[in-house]
């Protein structure tokens, strides 16, 4: 203002010069008349709509400019009353100044001025009024305030503490909730290096200060340190500071650095939970005998166990990273990845058996548990592996099937050995033995018919030896037709089975057997003979063990495809069986054999009083 008075007042008062300055001014007289304006106090009137369409005429030469602020009403009477009081005071000289701040809004705008009322000593001039706009000044200070009471308002609500230090002193400012977290009171602990010295665990001192002058130095952006802090209480707590230089002097040394503390203490607790667990879990791992390894879903390893660097003669810096395929049986990977793609939510673990390359260059099987574990969304993360050497396992299997192939071989060669001598018996029971009691009955009767006596001595004994001969003879050829029915030769498969059920009729007549066939054949001796037998163990237990009232045999080809089958059903209603009910005979046994000797199979179905149902089915060539 004194500026502004000394560009003025030798001009005695020129109104160009007046107009030549940025201010709002009007001179008054020693009664508050206004004497003279300049341009811009014109145009402030207009602006402001003193007055107005009267705005002129209200605010320039010759208004009671006191008046006109005594006239005002409405919300901003106070204000303008206040302001006719201050211009009177200095007209008066009761004061030589008087400032007064207040706002003019307009629907599209917010702005602020200061009036200023200064006395003046001249012959027409007793005040001069000034209206300076100071919209960028209040609006600044509203920020600041607002900016003030944000920063406050984290103060009081945050629990981070917050310290602000002059490093060339050693002193520096607290927050509330800096001492709440140390259990200190500002009066008693003064904001310093040494308060803070004192708080800082002695075995984190050393690390801490270096962290802090190393940033001090400028060798780093920021200040970030962990550390121990000892509270009034002596429990010791985890703290996080972080802190930056925001003030250096002309030399560069600092002098103001702010920053943050945060109590991590419930962190550094779960944090130290977690370590610990891991480490149990790591124990654990490493103590087993088995596989273990983690890996992401494009098969990279991700961890390994000793066991498996061991097994695999690999260090960790060579497994980790890399992918499981190298080590896995190149016939076995379209198979592992089929069956690892099968990994889903609902189904969490695949088991896997295949071969993989061990660290000596064999090669072993093993067995491998994949556990995946998904995201929320349900897609697959992660793959946990456990795996264990099944090698003597899989070779002792081997050498099971080895030997159940074995056993099949010769129980294979036993039935067919035991067909050719069955056949070989039957043929000489019906060459040798058949013709030799055809004579025997032939000279029994000559004898008998030597005498005419029915009571002499020889003629009994001729009769004798021919009805032992023809018992005999009876015997021989129901065994010839057990060994090798002659219908089977004569009649064929279906002619054998239908005089096998004529046969089992005669000694159960109220039985009923239904035999439905369709023309088959002509079959090798091979395929009859085992078919026949197998019929025939069906009949005899059904009738023997089984107290059925009927049993139904069919016996038909079908076609699938290419392919030609001959199938044999025997159904019966008798009491049945439990499948799964130990057995000690050999009759199911041999009659799956002679099935699967023929490249077939044998399906039984039976339940207690549901009766039993055997059906066999055999390829026949096309």
């Amino acid at each position: 203002m004194e500026n502004l008075l000394r560009r003025i007042a030798p001009a005695g008062w020129d109104l160009a010069v007046l107009d030549a300055v940025p201010y709002q001014i009007a001179l008054l007289d020693a009664q508050g008349v206004i004497v003279a304006v300049n341009a811009a106090w014109r145009r402030f009137a207009l602006e402001n709509g003193v007055g107005g369409a009267n705005a002129p005429a209200c605010t320039d030469v010759g208004v009671d400019y006191p008046a006109l602020c005594d006239a005002v009403q409405g919300a901003s009477a106070e204000g303008a009353a206040e302001a006719a009081a201050g211009i009177r005071a200095v007209l008066g000289r009761q004061q030589t100044e008087f400032t007064r701040e207040y706002s003019c809004h307009s629907p599209d705008r917010q702005r602020w001025f200061l009036m200023t009322v200064v006395a003046l000593d001249q012959a027409d001039v007793a005040g001069m009024v000034i209206h300076t706009d100071v919209t960028a000044r209040v609006l600044e200070r509203l920020r600041r305030r607002e900016s003030e009471i944000r920063l406050q308002l984290a103060l009081d609500t945050t629990l981070d503490g917050i310290w602000d230090w002059d490093p060339s002193t050693g002193q520096g400012y607290l927050s509330p909730s800096y001492y709440a977290m140390t259990g200190y009171r500002p009066e008693d602990e003064p904001g310093s290096l040494d308060f803070f010295r004192r708080l800082v665990h002695p075995d984190d001192w050393p690390h801490v200060m270096a962290t802090i002058e190393a940033h001090l130095r400028g060798d780093t952006p920021v200040s970030d340190i962990e550390y121990r802090m000892t509270t009034a209480s002596g429990e010791i707590r985890w703290i996080r500071g972080r802190g930056r230089v925001v003030e250096r002097d002309a030399a560069g040394a600092p002098v103001r650095m702010l920053g943050l503390v945060t109590d991590i203490t419930a962190r550094k607790r779960v944090e130290r939970a977690l370590h610990e667990s891991e480490v149990r879990y790591r124990t654990v791992v490493e103590d087993q005998t088995e596989i273990i390894c983690r890996m992401g879903v494009d098969g990279t390893i991700l961890f390994v166990n000793e066991v498996y660097l061991r097994f695999f003669g690999k260090t960790v810096e060579e497994v980790v990273g890399s992918t499981w395929h190298p080590v896995a049986h190149p016939d076995d990977l379209p198979m592992i990845e089929a069956r690892l793609a099968e990994l889903a939510v609902n189904r969490p673990v695949v088991v896997i058996e295949n071969r993989v390359c061990a660290g000596d260059g064999s090669w072993r099987w093993m067995q491998f548990v994949n556990r995946g574990r998904f995201d929320g969304s349900g897609r697959l993360k992660e793959i946990q592996v456990v795996g264990r050497d099944v090698t003597e396992r899989h070779e002792l299997e081997a050498g099971l099937r080895r030997l159940l192939d074995e056993n099949k071989r010769l129980a294979s060669a036993l039935i067919r050995q035991q067909e050719k001598e069955r056949a070989g018996l039957a043929k000489e029971l019906h060459d040798e033995l058949s013709q030799q009691l055809v004579a025997i009955r032939a000279h029994a009767g000559a004898i008998a018919h030597r005498t005419t006596d029915p009571l002499d001595r020889t003629h009994l004994d001729a009769q004798a030896i021919g009805n032992a001969a023809r018992d005999i003879y009876a015997i021989s050829h129901r065994l010839m037709e057990g060994l090798r029915p002659q219908a089977l030769d004569n009649a064929g498969l279906i002619g054998a089975i239908a005089s096998l059920a004529n046969q089992r009729l005669q000694s159960h007549p109220d039985v009923r057997v239904r035999l439905r066939a369709a023309t088959v054949g002509p079959y090798g001796d091979e395929l009859r003979s085992n078919l026949f037998r197998i019929v025939q163990e069906c009949l005899a237990n059904a009738f023997q063990h089984g107290r059925i009232r009927r049993i139904r045999i069919f016996v038909g080809e079908r076609r699938s495809g290419t392919r030609r089958w001959l199938s044999i059903v025997v159904r019966d209603d008798g009491i049945g069986m439990a499948l799964d009910a130990p057995r000690t005979g050999y009759g199911l046994i041999i009659m799956r054999e002679r099935a699967r000797n023929l490249g077939g199979s044998l399906d039984l179905r039976s339940r207690p009083g549901r009766g039993t149902r055997v059906a066999v089915e055999i390829p026949l060539p096309a």
